[in-house]
């Protein structure tokens, strides 16, 4: 939002001098107005040569802070820099010249602030310009890939997009669909070189197994199993055991149960009829009957 307004937006000059005009232009909307309070303050400051030699000009510097209060400073200019230090390091502490270095170009008549007190990090360009490291040498190749060159060049790209697209509704439209089209090729791009590496040495895609629960763990562990197959996926009333044509060799209800109890060599060899697993089923929930 801050970058909107310093782009598109005309900031308002209380003086409308020329060096007003020139911070206006390049600096952030921010320091502007910072710039504007120093520039105001220094009608308050008169100046009176104290020394003077082929090298340096030294100043006495007489700043009416409130009626009757005034405060003195010391303001020496460097004729082979051609640059003026304030005794009060404004300049030095916020980065844009103090109301004392203001009273003192306006003095000597100069209307536009000279670039050795301008530093980049105030201006507008300050994201879009080339990145230097440590050594004030320029960056051309890093581990990461230039990335801060190139995230810079793409935030640029992208503002004065936006900014272009707003001026009309045909403009909105049209920016809304292609970044919703270039977000979804970015999109498969992306996930299509995303890969996790196999065990056995394969590169392939692999989903994460589910964290179980307590609860879960303790139901697992305590599954009830059924009484006539012994599995866990069911219980006895839909064994599939039963319900098989095996099952139906059952033993006639009418008949003796003495005889139902006393299995013969063959059904012992076969499968449990009904009565018999009924009996197992008792004595395995009650005990044995004496």
């Amino acid at each position: 939002m801050a970058d909107h307004v310093d782009y598109n937006e005309k900031p308002p000059l209380p003086f409308q001098t020329p060096m007003q005009h020139q911070m206006g232009r390049i600096c952030t909307r921010e320091i502007l107005e910072m710039f504007e309070r120093e520039d105001f303050r220094s009608l308050l400051c008169l100046f009176e040569l104290v020394d003077e030699d082929e090298t340096h000009c030294r100043y006495k510097v007489s700043e009416r802070v409130n009626p009757g209060v005034t405060r003195m400073n010391e303001l020496v200019r460097d004729k082979d820099a051609d640059k003026a230090y304030c005794s009060c390091k404004g300049f030095e502490f916020w980065g844009f010249p103090c109301r004392h270095i203001l009273a003192f170009l306006r003095m000597k008549q100069v209307e536009h602030l000279p670039d050795n007190y301008i530093l980049k990090r105030w201006l507008q360009s300050a994201k879009s310009s080339v990145i230097y490291d440590k050594n004030h040498k320029e960056v051309n190749d890093c581990v990461d890939g230039l990335l801060l060159v190139k995230r810079s060049k793409v935030c640029k790209v992208a503002s004065e997009l936006i900014d272009s697209a707003l001026l009309c509704d045909e403009g909105f439209e049209l920016q809304e669909k292609s970044s919703e089209e270039v977000h979804g090729k970015l999109t498969t791009l992306v996930s299509s070189r995303v890969h996790v590496e196999e065990p056995n040495g394969d590169v392939g895609t692999r989903r994460a197994k589910r964290v179980k629960g307590e609860k879960e763990k303790v139901a697992q562990r305590h599954k009830h199993r059924c009484t006539e197959c012994r599995k866990t996926d069911h219980d006895r009333r839909s064994c599939p055991k039963l319900a098989s044509p095996s099952s139906s060799s059952d033993t006639e209800l009418g008949g003796p149960i003495g005889e139902n109890l006393q299995p013969t060599q063959s059904t012992q060899d076969s499968e449990p009829t009904m009565t018999e697993s009924f009996m197992q089923e008792f004595d395995f929930m009650y005990g044995p009957v004496v």
